[in-house]
């Protein structure tokens, strides 16, 4: 299981969270080989699938075949089973929504002690009937929150779309019900990093966005997030880290969507996080769709005048916060200083309260008035 951890904004204090794998289960049979059979692939456009060599995507439709169908028993095109296990990986990243299977089990037929043939069994977690009563409560629960955007909008609008919903509708918790799939988002609304993850790809592919889910750890820690692609580059999301808060002196507190796991870079990524090397990950370089970016607030050079009026248009807007990203420590210690502690932001802002939130890993500075 992957439980991940959310960001919360006191002290850069974190939820650590023990976390507990799925095994996959053998037994050794001797006898006659089983003979496995080719299976239609339905999995061209999907990452993992993209990634997979051609004896490989082989197995991969094997696997996927079964578990959509319910088969078990199912011969498979390959002896080894850590081949399998990665297979195996590779499908549920690409496919989120099968929330009825949860692991396998293989068995391998030896002939004079020589492995001959393997077959693989899913491990459903519910019968077909209430299989079919949740994704008949997903698709409803889904419809409704998709009625919220045309699928003519843009890549960058449907990205947006997803990670603000599904932080909005979900609640962290390591707690929740079926927190290893999509049905404790949408029916239960809570849930923890594997559950986020799934639900972002489950959505973006029905608004026909590729995503997958990456697997791996963010600062030690078992994580899930996910991979897109829009408007022809690749990005990352993570709306888990993306759902924060911050507390006040009263220890209260206050939804704050971190913007800057939206659509980010491998090099931002690859300063907390640190994915499972089961398939080749593209280096994701492109900026055009990152939220600071696509919305005027990435800063590159120090710019008083420019900054300032885009804090007092979000003040006049009644925004009640304004985030700012910038491209080092260095111009991210100067614009602190110049509207928080010289108090410049002041000429811009005549509000009675101002705070601001540091996010200095992702050199983000957030000014809520």
């Amino acid at each position: 299981m992957i439980f991940g951890y959310q960001q919360r904004e006191k002290l850069t204090e974190w939820f650590p969270v023990l976390a507990q794998f799925t095994e996959t289960t053998k037994s050794k049979i001797t006898g006659l080989p089983s003979q496995p059979k080719a299976v239609e692939s339905v999995s061209d456009g999907k990452y993992a699938y993209s990634c997979l060599s051609d004896e490989d995507k082989l197995v991969y439709d094997q696997v996927y075949d079964a578990i959509l169908n319910r088969k078990t028993n199912v011969p498979v095109s390959t002896l080894n089973s850590e081949a399998l296990t990665q297979i195996y990986t590779c499908v549920m990243a690409d496919y989120p929504g099968l929330f009825w299977v949860n692991g396998f089990a293989y068995e391998t037929f030896t002939k004079s002690n020589v492995v001959t043939s393997m077959t693989f069994t899913p491990k459903f977690t519910m019968t077909e009937d209430e299989q079919k009563s949740y994704q008949a409560s997903v698709d409803s629960v889904v419809d409704g929150w998709l009625s919220d955007i045309s699928l003519e909008a843009s890549d960058y609008d449907k990205a947006l779309f997803v990670f603000q919903k599904v932080i909005d509708k979900t609640t962290y918790n390591t707690e929740s019900e079926n927190n290893q799939n999509i049905l404790s988002v949408f029916l239960n609304g809570e849930s923890v990093c594997q559950g986020y993850a799934d639900s972002v790809s489950y959505l973006l592919q029905n608004l026909g966005i590729q995503s997958t889910v990456i697997t791996g750890t963010a600062n030690g820690i078992s994580h899930a997030w996910n991979l897109v692609y829009l408007d022809g580059a690749y990005y990352y999301i993570d709306a888990t880290w993306g759902d924060g808060y911050y507390t006040d002196a009263n220890i209260q507190k206050t939804a704050n969507t971190n913007y800057a796991y939206l659509n980010t870079t491998t090099e931002h990524m690859n300063k907390t996080h640190t994915p499972d090397s089961i398939y080749q990950l593209p280096e994701c370089t492109a900026t055009q769709d990152n939220y600071f970016v696509k919305n005027g607030l990435y800063f590159t050079g120090f710019d008083g005048s420019a900054m300032g009026a885009i804090i007092q248009d979000a003040y006049q807007k009644g925004q009640g916060s304004i985030s700012m990203q910038f491209q080092d420590e260095n111009l991210y210690e100067k614009t602190k200083d110049y509207f928080l502690v010289k108090g410049n932001v002041r000429k811009y802002v005549s509000a009675d309260k101002i705070q601001y939130l540091e996010r200095r890993e992702d050199l983000v500075l957030t000014i809520n008035f």
